[in-house]
């Protein structure tokens, strides 16, 4: 019967780095959601148009992990969002203005967020641009 040599100094070494490597992917992916996060928060600044005519529209967003946070500032007033979602690209709130609870779905693309929204059937888009 054979016996085998276990090289301790060798299971040592292969040990360290398999930690090394579970440690660098584990900084990127804290660097990715990160930068993901920020890409969202801030000022941003749009029109809608209406049958009445362009309306601007700010937005103020705030990130805390997936949740967005944050108002609009409409003709109507200041209007908290709700039910707000970050995933990945995308986000997603509803403003309440009124009785009228208007939901939006977003992405970003090139320095900019792209909003659709529905109220009672008819849909809209409005490009957001950073302001701050």
């Amino acid at each position: 019967m054979r016996s085998f040599k276990v090289n301790k100094k060798s299971i040592n070494q292969s040990t360290m780095m398999l930690k090394r490597i579970a440690l660098s992917l584990l900084f990127l992916f804290v660097l990715v959601a990160s930068a993901s996060a920020q890409r969202w928060d801030g000022r941003w600044s749009g029109e809608m148009q209406t049958p009445e005519g362009a309306v601007e529209i700010l937005f103020e967003f705030q990130t805390i992990g997936r949740t967005l946070t944050g108002a609009a500032a409409t003709p109507a007033g200041v209007v908290p969002l709700t039910d707000g979602v970050v995933d990945g690209q995308s986000i997603s709130f509803t403003l309440t203005i009124e009785k009228f609870s208007i939901p939006h779905s977003g992405y970003y693309s090139r320095g900019q967020i792209i909003l659709n929204t529905e109220f009672e059937g008819e849909t809209g888009q409005i490009i957001l641009s950073r302001v701050d």
